[in-house]
């Protein structure tokens, strides 16, 4: 028996002197590293493949947001130009009227110096263009004398001038209306 174990220690001697066990051992270092460095690597690429999903989607999203910011964008210009062409339409409304204005009252002056006296509003607010409304008096109207009532004075003026001058009133205070929306 103590041969064998002679032997036996003989040959773990010899086997650690001997290449056989440098190779042996060299191998399980290498078997250890290769382990270690590939649960590092496997940790790293778990990290870098979250980090990597967490950047792409974050790039997903942004691109999402300017996606919404150019609809955004375009709905908003699209609006612009409505309100300008608004603009511009109430803007003509009101240099219209402006000029309609200034036409109808140097017309109303005219009717004024052609002999009517201060009634041109009324006459063009009226129902009944012939008639003159109560205070108002030319100075060569009709006088008609009506069956149990009092001298009547009817005025006579030119009717496709009246007619003329109420249908620009009519129309400055559409576009005045226009321009005031």
């Amino acid at each position: 028996m103590k041969n064998k174990l002679a032997e036996i220690k003989n040959f773990i001697t010899n086997l650690i002197k001997g290449k056989a066990f440098r190779v042996v051992i060299i191998t399980i270092m290498l078997v250890g590293i290769t382990c270690i460095v590939s649960y590092y690597a496997f940790r790293a690429y778990k990290t870098y493949n979250k980090s990597y999903n967490e950047t792409n989607n974050s790039i997903n999203e942004h691109i999402q947001d300017l996606q919404n910011r150019i609809t955004r964008l375009e709905q908003s210009n699209t609006d612009l130009v409505k309100t300008k062409d608004e603009f511009q339409n109430k803007l003509w409304a009101c240099l219209t009227y402006v000029r309609m204005y200034q036409i109808f009252y140097e017309k109303a002056d005219e009717m004024f110096a052609n002999g009517i006296s201060g009634c041109a509003i009324k006459y063009i607010n009226s129902g009944n263009p012939k008639k003159l409304p109560d205070g108002c008096y030319r100075w060569r109207s009709a006088k008609e004398k009506q069956p149990n009532s009092r001298d009547t004075y009817y005025q006579n003026p030119d009717q496709e001038y009246y007619n003329s001058l109420k249908s620009l009133y009519y129309q400055m205070l559409k576009f005045q209306e226009l321009c005031n929306q």
